[in-house]
């Protein structure tokens, strides 16, 4: 009859005489601390280094262009969202409220776009959609629709201690309810505070 491991371990040790110290398992494995530690994978850090909200603030001489005439104007920009940074690149979501003033237009007009803008050491993208109320859709400053259309920019940013200062070019360019296409050209000038 073969012998089991077991019972070989179990037969030395009542037979050992007393004071002799017990034969250690061989298949026990000692680990020390730093084997441990070094075992387990780091955690993973956030894709984003930094975020928070940020408040922008926005000033731009533009002019505004359909397929009947040109009218000249400032539009004025209130923004507000979350900033978030990755080493020197920061991307801005949030809302964009403004006001286009129209030259020869007693009332201002009026907009809300949802905004990206992604930022880099230079320079910025930007890219936006919404509605607009009060853009001219003809050659008469007073021939207002709704309108609905997006916005792109481009242009340069520099950045000093959490405020960052863009200049750049936007085209927004909106549809009204009649099919009429307005186009706006801006010269951009924005301030934000955030992370």
């Amino acid at each position: 009859m073969p012998l089991s491991p077991s019972l070989c371990v179990s037969t030395l040790l009542a037979i050992a005489p007393a004071g002799t110290p017990a034969p250690a398992p061989t298949d026990t494995i000692t680990t020390t601390d730093t084997e441990t530690a070094a075992a387990q994978p780091e955690p993973r850090r956030p894709f984003w280094d930094d975020s928070g909200p940020y408040l922008s603030l926005g000033l731009a001489p533009f002019a505004s262009m359909n397929n009947q005439a040109f009218h000249p104007g400032v539009r004025y920009d209130i923004e507000s969202g979350v900033a978030l940074s990755r080493r020197r690149a920061m991307l801005w979501v949030g809302a964009d409220f403004h006001l286009m003033q129209f030259h020869g237009k007693p009332r201002p007009g009026w907009g809300v776009d949802v905004v990206a803008t992604l930022s880099g050491r230079h320079v910025y993208g930007r890219v936006g959609a919404g509605t607009a109320m009060g853009i001219p859709g003809g050659a008469d400053v007073r021939d207002v629709r709704p309108m609905v259309g997006g916005q792109l920019g481009a242009g340069l940013v520099g950045r000093f201690d959490g405020i960052e200062g863009r200049l750049g070019l936007d085209l927004d360019t909106r549809i009204d309810t009649t099919g009429r296409v307005s186009n706006t050209l801006m010269l951009a000038l924005r301030i934000n505070f955030g992370p």
